[in-house]
């Protein structure tokens, strides 16, 4: 079905910050940008109810909108990513993409599996591993959905990327080999993983660090402290503890080449966060992860790169039995400035890889975020390249002290809930 063109009013506004964001919503609208590539951002407001309505149609957030902005304005755009309240869930803020009929995009596309798998009927389990793909091809050419059919699928089987045949002007931007849906047997209960010696982990912050509220400090020496062991393998048949709090994930690109990237800040504060809890980070080979556990946190950074993280992921979540509401990602973000950090709950991937990834494996965004900013790219950089790139002297200086209080935002997203977490650390840097 061909994609079909909404309308969506929208109001300029020049002033930005909380104070007339805060107006805006007193009068039921919220503060939107309208991202480039072809003209400068857009600032406007729009009605929240008004955005559902406009896509409220069978491509839903890959709707092609006609922004029209009071003065005779008109942006032809994609819905890009959304902020909501942790609490009511009230939409807080929009973001859009600019477009162009004649020009590709790059969208995400849900995947619809259809059939009953031989396999299934003798006993197996059907698991589907990709529940989104991205896609290239002009907006009018968006599908609705991917539909794959899985009947034939027998036990051990899996169907992978290479044998889907997409409509005519669209392609898939991913590996043809990688999995969309596998038939398994029924699982058998999983044995703790045997970590492996204490890992140093790349960009790790080496100062001391202040407590965090609530968190116990271990003892010199004790296991998970600081500069201990790693704590002896679980004996075999032992179960996995369970993760009473929750997940908290870094995400990066695993090497020294990307070790001190704008990219990897996730990294940096993921391993700090196991710093403050105790939790030794030890290789997984697995999960293809370092992994630390204490205070009923799991931390968990992927080894593998950031557009296949989800992986691990989804594996540590089924393994802990933590719901994805239980995990908390740690990121980068370029649409917030340098030092900037942002509790949210769910939301777009704002074509993130690795949160991308994340939705992909779980089947849904529903996770909490704590989101960094690196700042957007300037005018000669492209995006791929800015957070690819080292921070710089200054920003080092500053991370000193920032990827601290940002690994207490984590833990405190995980232990005192988003709510209270925003509240104390949605703010901008000094």
């Amino acid at each position: 079905m061909a994609n079909d063109v909404s309308t969506l009013t929208a109001q300029k506004r020049d002033q930005a910050g909380k104070g007339p964001s805060h107006r805006l919503r007193g009068k039921g609208l919220i503060p939107a940008v309208c991202y480039g590539p072809y003209e400068k951002p857009l600032h406007v407001a729009v009605d929240p109810e008004a955005i559902k309505k406009a896509i409220a149609t069978p491509h839903k957030f890959n709707t092609v909108i006609k922004l029209q902005v009071d003065g005779g304005e008109t942006r032809t755009v994609l819905f890009k990513d959304f902020e909501k309240d942790p609490v009511d869930g009230h939409m807080l803020h929009a973001d859009f993409l600019e477009v162009r009929m004649d020009k590709d995009v790059v969208v995400n596309v849900p995947v619809i599996l259809s059939g009953k798998p031989e396999g299934v009927t003798a006993g197996g389990i059907l698991q589907q591993v990709a529940r989104t793909l991205p896609v290239q091809c002009k907006p009018s050419d968006i599908p609705e959905k991917i539909e794959v059919d899985v009947s034939a699928l027998k036990i051990a089987e899996s169907l992978h990327i290479k044998d889907v045949k997409m409509p005519a002007g669209v392609q898939l931007k991913v590996r043809g080999d990688q999995t969309i849906a596998v038939v398994n047997v029924p699982e058998k209960e999983e044995e703790a993983p045997k970590p492996a010696a204490v890992a140093a982990v790349p960009g790790a912050e080496g100062a001391a660090a202040p407590a965090v509220p609530g968190a116990a400090v271990p003892a010199p020496g004790a296991p998970g402290a600081p500069g201990a062991p790693a704590a002896a393998p679980a004996a075999a048949g032992a179960k996995a503890p369970a993760a009473d709090k929750g997940l908290l994930v870094g995400l990066g690109n695993p090497g020294p080449k990307y070790e001190r990237t704008r990219h990897n800040v996730g990294f940096r504060v993921a391993a700090e966060a196991a710093r403050k809890l105790g939790a030794a980070l030890g290789s997984d080979s697995r999960w293809n992860a370092l992994v630390g556990k204490a205070q009923d946190i799991a931390v968990l950074l992927p080894q593998a790169y950031m557009n296949v993280s989800g992986e691990a992921v989804a594996q540590a979540a089924r393994f802990w039995k933590v719901l994805p509401e239980g995990i908390v990602v740690v990121h980068d973000e370029i649409d917030l400035e340098f030092g900037r950090i942002q509790v949210k709950q769910g939301g777009g991937d704002a074509g993130h890889n690795g949160l991308r990834s994340i939705r992909e494996h779980l089947g849904t965004g529903e996770t909490l975020r704590v989101r960094f900013g690196v700042g957007r790219p300037p005018e000669q950089w492209e995006g791929a390249d800015w957070v690819l790139a080292r921070f710089s002297s200054e920003e080092e200086a500053a991370l000193k002290e920032l990827v601290p209080l940002a690994a207490e935002a984590a833990i405190a997203a995980l232990v005192q809930g988003s709510a209270v977490a925003a509240n104390r650390f949605n703010r901008k840097p000094k």
